[in-house]
């Protein structure tokens, strides 16, 4: 099999807990980061209060491309 240009990016799965504010509920945050990014995003559990906000989400991906999402996040 000839080798494809860039080669082979491992591939796996992350768990992450995002938590925050009220004031972010209606931005699409995790609908933009599966949008910007190829990652495929698993919504584990999630709870909203009053006042804020969790949600466990599982991200699978290329490894490079789950970092390139939460670096973004970061941002």
């Amino acid at each position: 099999v000839p080798a494809i240009a860039g080669g082979a990016s491992a591939t796996g799965s992350q768990l992450y807990h995002f938590t925050f504010h009220r004031a972010m509920y209606n931005e699409p945050i995790l609908y933009n980061l599966g949008k910007d990014f190829r990652v495929v995003l698993t919504i584990r559990r999630a709870i909203l209060s009053e006042e804020s906000g969790w949600a466990e989400v599982e991200l699978k991906g290329s490894i490079e491309e789950i970092g390139r999402a939460i670096a973004d996040l970061h941002t």
